[in-house]
This record gives C-alpha cells, sequence and structure tokens, in this order.
C-alpha cells in the first residue's frame, strides 16, 4: 500500500481533502460512537487550523492511502519543568488492524517532527481500541492503564449530586465555590500552583519530571481556545482566607455542546480526605449543564490507580466506556516502526 502525509497547514490542503476529511471524521464518530465537535467541512477546518496556527506549538495531520484519507494523527507540545519538549498525540483511523505502511509513515513523520524540536517522548492515552493499535505499533510501551467514562446526563444520580451541592456548602460554612471560564487575574498564581501539585501527584509510569504549568502557559492556551470557541469552564473552592484550596474543569464547544470532556479534579493536599472533590464535580456538572442545556453527556479519562476519584464518578453515574492504556513512545520505537518495511 501506498500512504502519505498530509499536515493541516500545508498550502496544498485542498478544499477536497478537507471535505473527505471531513467525511472520514463522521464516519469514525458514527461507527465507534466518537466525540466529534465539527459538524461542517468548514467547522472542522476552522477548528483544525486554530488548532495548529495557535501560539502553542501544534501538528495535525492526515495520513492517505493513495491518494484518500484513512487516517488522522493530532500532537500537542508541552514542556517539563526543565522546558523539555513533551509531545502528547492522539490518533484515529478506518483499519480494523494497522498496515504496516500505515504505522511507518506516521512514525517517520514523528521523527522528523521530534528531532526538529528535540523531543525525546510522545505520550499517547489510549481511549480506544484503534489509538491503542498506532501506539503499539510505533514501538510506544504501556506505562498504566487509561480508562474512559461517560456520565449521560438523562443516567446521572441527580439525587445524589444534588444531595453533596446542599451538604457540602454547609458542612464547610468557611467554605465558597466560585465558577469561571477564564482563570482570574487574583487567582491565576494559585490556580497554575494547584495545578502543578495534581499534575505531580498523579501516579505515573512516565520517565522523567511531570510537565510545569506557568500563567502564561494558561493565558496562552485561553487565547488558542477563544479562537476554537471552546468553552473551558472551571468550579474552585475558596477557604476562609479566600484561598484557592480545589479546582475541576470541563471543555465545551459553543457550536456543538452535545458532549462536553471533564479534566483534572484535584484538592489541595491539607484539605484532601473531606469529600471536596465531590462538591467540586458536582457544582461543576450542574452549572455546565444550567448554561448548555444541549448538553448530554461528560466523557472522563481516567488513570487506573485513582480510586479515589473513580468512587466519586461512579456514585455520579458515570459508566466505564472503553478500558485502555496510557503509552510511552520513544525515538527507539519509531526508528523501528520506520524499518519494519
Amino acid at each position: 500500500m501506498s500512504f502519505t502525509i498530509k499536515h493541516a497547514n500545508d498550502p496544498d490542503f485542498t478544499e477536497e481533502l478537507w471535505q473527505r476529511l471531513f467525511e472520514l471524521r463522521s464516519t469514525i464518530r458514527d461507527r465507534y460512537q466518537q466525540q466529534m465537535v465539527a459538524t461542517s467541512c468548514a467547522s472542522l477546518k476552522e477548528e483544525i487550523l486554530s488548532q495548529v496556527q495557535s501560539a502553542e506549538k501544534n501538528y495535525y495531520f492526515v495520513v492517505l492511502e493513495k491518494g484518500s484519507p484513512m487516517g488522522w494523527v493530532s500532537m500537542r507540545i508541552d514542556r517539563d519543568e526543565l522546558s523539555r519538549p513533551i509531545g502528547n498525540m492522539f490518533s484515529d483511523h478506518l483499519y480494523d488492524s494497522v498496515p504496516a505502511g500505515f504505522s511507518a509513515t506516521i512514525a517517520a513523520e514523528l521523527l522528523r517532527i521530534i528531532n526538529e524540536i528535540d523531543c525525546r517522548r510522545i505520550v499517547c492515552e489510549g481511549i480506544h481500541a484503534r489509538a491503542e493499535m498506532v501506539a503499539a505499533s510505533l514501538g510506544g510501551r504501556k506505562t498504566g492503564r487509561m480508562d474512559r467514562y461517560r456520565l449521560y446526563r438523562e443516567k446521572a444520580n441527580t439525587d445524589i449530586i444534588n444531595g453533596w451541592l446542599e451538604s457540602f456548602p454547609k458542612k464547610y460554612p468557611f467554605c465558597r465555590s466560585i465558577f469561571f471560564k477564564e482563570v482570574p487575574d487574583e487567582h491565576a498564581q494559585a490556580y497554575v500552583k494547584l495545578m502543578n501539585q495534581f499534575i505531580e501527584d498523579i501516579p505515573s509510569g512516565n520517565d522523567g519530571p511531570p510537565p510545569q504549568l506557568s500563567v502564561t502557559t494558561i493565558r496562552s492556551r485561553e487565547a488558542a481556545r477563544r479562537k476554537r470557541h471552546m468553552n473551558f469552564y472551571t468550579v474552585a473552592i475558596l477557604d476562609q482566607k479566600g484561598r484557592m484550596v480545589g479546582h475541576s474543569s470541563a471543555s465545551i464547544f459553543e457550536r456543538n455542546p452535545v458532549s462536553g470532556y471533564q479534566s483534572l479534579t484535584g484538592v489541595e493536599r491539607t484539605y484532601r480526605g473531606r469529600g471536596l472533590s465531590k462538591w467540586l464535580k458536582a457544582e461543576l456538572f450542574t452549572q455546565v449543564g444550567r448554561r448548555h442545556p444541549n448538553n448530554e453527556y461528560f466523557n472522563v479519562d481516567m488513570l487506573a490507580v485513582n480510586e479515589p476519584i473513580l468512587r466519586v464518578n461512579r456514585a455520579m453515574g458515570y459508566e466505564l466506556f472503553y478500558r485502555g492504556h496510557e503509552y510511552m513512545i520513544e525515538p527507539e520505537g519509531l526508528q523501528r516502526a520506520v524499518q519494519s518495511l
């Protein structure tokens, strides 16, 4: 089979190819129950180009088999505390089993990119079977379980959720919750400090230090989200001194709010064990629902070792959607994939 690569921001990425990419993404959505924000070819093009043309380093390329798009790869570049680049990769395709040429073509392009930016590792969340197939075919090694859960609003345990919303403010009257779309300036440093603490505390099989965020990074991501019409909502809890002691976030696209993605929930170390994550997650789910009545479900990806949050999710009504793994992809594995042909 003959495979080629085309980047979304290549000058010769034609309108016809955008339409065929939209059809590919739509087929994947319908066949595998995957999230898809775009509702038209034009909105998909705008979404992807705003992603790759943002201030952050992002890549999006399509894999073509004899000129026909059969899969895609998206990669965001973060940095660790020593400013070393770390890739975060997502992909999908239409194959039942990954052809060697497909993997070798992706591997060669990823090698080119990571050599260009001096990146030594790529993290891939295998939250569906096809992503796992690609990660394994690129020589990725499993570093831990990574499962996807889904909470449908019509199935949510509203009695439990509403009970938390009523009981926790009474139990902790010295605390209060705040809700925001972008981090207020007066809370930016506290937000980033907490986020870095949460990232450090997540059990991981990855080598090296975890990436550290800064206020500059947060503001850059907010600007990129505005271009993509993505709402990134956060609920935070403040103590009696107005100090932020926990927060939880969810992203949802303004143009197609049917699906939402609930991301990291964390509580400051000295406040753990009090159940505040229940308050955070209940408040977030409820607030987003009020603002987006057409939202039908939340997805969340969880490391299997995070049992405390898993218990909270189960109580809310989250159901296991896919049992997968996190993978670490390194240059040596990519070299072997290229040479496998």
